[in-house]
């Protein structure tokens, strides 16, 4: 039996919220808009860039979405690895249980022009079998596209397989796709909601995760 683990990337791996504040807050200027707190923009976060620049714009300048999310990646493009790094605990999981034999992919709503470059800068020492993310022909989660092509590069069953996120997101692919959901609460979304929608507890600290596969 090969057993794999398909982890999200932000708000899971890497505390990216800083560098994307910083590009919503910048588009926002630049479009006359008031800037956001980190808080605001993280609760944006889990569903592509599409949705967070959407949700971030007021009512009155929706018209405008395309302009912003072109605004938006000029600005994305030069500020991604600025502040952007691994949650405490993170790497050390990540070579345990690449050690201990498991296949190892990441499936993120995150555009692949920035999750390559994160992925490699990051965790040059961990082999991920699939490195999944939003393209023109990627969809995103909780469409089971990624998920399907991780499946198939880790040669792993989906119930052999848990799904690491920390958005409600995650959730409902791993529920969708048939694979043991294991929620985090480190990430951008509210632990009480994660729970209620995964029916089981949240992980509290990335070093517990191990608890989970191991």
């Amino acid at each position: 039996m090969t057993q794999g683990i398909i982890f999200d990337l932000d708000g899971t791996l890497l505390s990216t919220e800083a560098d994307l504040t910083n590009a919503i807050n910048t588009m926002l200027v630049q479009m006359d808009c008031r800037a956001l707190s980190e808080e605001i923009v993280k609760s944006y976060l889990g569903n592509g860039i599409r949705k967070l620049v959407e949700r971030s714009l007021p009512m009155d300048k929706l018209h405008q979405l395309e302009e912003a999310i072109n605004i938006f990646h000029a600005v994305y493009a030069k500020c991604y690895m600025d502040l952007t790094i691994p949650y405490a605990g993170i790497l050390e999981v990540l070579v345990t249980v690449q050690d201990k034999g498991y296949q190892l992919a990441v499936v993120s709503n995150k555009p692949q022009r920035y999750l390559d470059d994160l992925v490699t800068k990051h965790f040059p020492m961990i082999h991920f079998d699939c490195v999944y993310g939003e393209s023109s022909t990627h969809k995103t989660k909780p469409n089971p596209q990624g998920i399907d092509l991780a499946l198939n590069a880790m040669n792993c069953k989906a119930e052999d397989t848990f799904m690491v996120g920390d958005s409600v997101v995650d959730v409902e692919t791993a529920q969708l796709c048939g694979l043991k959901c294991v929620p985090v609460a480190w990430g951008f979304q509210h632990e009480s909601l994660l729970a209620e929608k995964a029916q089981r507890e949240v992980v509290k600290k990335p070093l517990d995760l191990l608890q989970s596969f191991i």
